[in-house]
């Protein structure tokens, strides 16, 4: 009954301790328990139980009423277990206080501090905790660089100029392109198809028109869908290249006309069609010929295609016109019948009846009339003469 009644405030004392020690051991508040039963010293020394450097309770606890709790050492070289009439091994040095979070203690091998989601833990004197990474390396953020961008910038523009040369190297021609403005005339009924020069990278365009050059619009086009993109729109009809290598035709209805006309398609090198002006040797049916002069083209055909491009015949003298008015030329030329006056002006003649005559486009006319000083033309509505005059170290009758 006494060592009951002795007992009650060192029991207290006992489930105090065990209860606060966990949170006291991890904040290193408290490394020896030992310390905290200072007030009863005398009941510790008197069972020989006070071992130092951390405690486990084992066997009886401290709500026993018979002998006091077992305590075995822990985290230090001796594990073996001391019962309460053994010997108390030597205290020694208390540690400082230590963070939990900081790894310490026994590494274990990677075989064995790896856990199955692959993160590591290291064994310490309070239990397993997971192990923080290690901090980066200098070299960390260079190979982060090197891996986001593996070329310096004088790689980066060599890189740039070998791509641009390789492009151009597949892109540009093998040789220079020279490009040209032509004419040809296409009979319906006879003949064959005149020739277009087409080249890859380039658009042709073909322009229609009647005998007395008047626009004849373009109702339907057949080609090859694999060797040519053909559109057209109004008298006009545009070429694109598809297969450079293809020869190939075309087909156009005009309005009003049955009978298509045919022309050839042919790769050509070193040349391209820019625009083709197709004089059709037919008139577009409803249309009634135009009035002061002969009949079309006079056998002049070839002469006039080119006057409406501004290109005149071999031999042609350049003659000067007065005031210098825009979009309007005039030549000297003899011909196969004599001495004519070759004129590429914008508006209807009025005298002298022309021999000739064709339209070309954009409003241009080209005329071929007799040898003549002047010329009068429907400007606006009103009559102007045009001045002729031959050019200085130019022979001719004119001035």
């Amino acid at each position: 009954m006494q060592a009951h009644r002795r007992n009650p405030h060192k029991n207290l004392l006992w489930v105090a301790l065990l209860a606060a020690w966990p949170l006291l051991g991890q904040a290193g508040v408290i490394t020896n328990p030992n310390a905290l039963l200072t007030g009863s010293t005398a009941a510790s020394a008197a069972q020989g139980a006070t071992p130092a450097g951390g405690f486990t309770p084992a066997q009886s606890g401290p709500g026993s009423t018979g002998n006091p709790p077992t305590w075995h050492q822990v985290g230090g070289q001796n594990a073996a277990s001391t019962s309460s009439t053994s010997t108390p091994p030597a205290a020694p040095a208390t540690p400082a206080p230590t963070n939990p979070l900081v790894v310490s203690g026994t590494v274990t091998t990677p075989a064995q501090n790896r856990g199955a989601n692959g993160v590591e833990y290291v064994n310490t004197g309070h239990g397993q905790v997971m192990a923080l990474p290690p901090l980066p390396t200098v070299d960390a953020l260079h190979q982060a660089m090197r891996a986001k961008r593996p070329l310096n910038p004088g790689q980066v523009r060599w890189v740039r100029r070998s791509i641009a040369i390789s492009q151009q190297a597949a892109q540009a021609p093998l040789s220079a392109v020279t490009p040209r403005l032509v004419g040809v005339t296409v009979h319906l009924d006879s003949g064959s198809p005149p020739a277009v020069a087409l080249h890859a990278g380039y658009v042709t365009t073909l322009n229609f028109v009647d005998a007395y050059g008047h626009p004849w619009p373009v109702t339907h086009v057949a080609a090859d869908v694999h060797d040519v993109s053909a559109q057209y729109a109004g008298d006009s009809v545009a070429l694109s290249v598809i297969a450079p290598y293809a020869d190939s035709n075309l087909a156009v209805w005009l309005q009003g006309e049955p009978q298509p006309v045919l022309l050839s398609l042919v790769p050509a090198h070193g040349v391209a069609d820019y625009a083709v002006h197709v004089r059709v040797d037919a008139l577009e049916p409803g249309l009634p010929p135009p009035v002061g002069g002969g009949n079309a083209t006079g056998g002049y055909t070839n002469v006039l295609l080119s006057l409406t491009q501004d290109i005149p015949p071999a031999g042609a003298q350049p003659l000067a016109i007065a005031g210098q008015p825009p979009r309007t030329s005039a030549w000297l030329w003899r011909g196969p019948h004599g001495p004519r006056l070759l004129l590429r002006v914008p508006h209807p003649v009025l005298a002298p009846a022309w021999v000739s005559r064709m339209d070309g486009a954009a409003g241009i006319r080209a005329y071929i009339l007799p040898d003549v000083p002047a010329v009068t033309v429907s400007a606006a509505g009103r009559p102007e003469t045009l001045n002729l005059s031959r050019l200085p170290g130019v022979g001719g009758h004119h001035g």
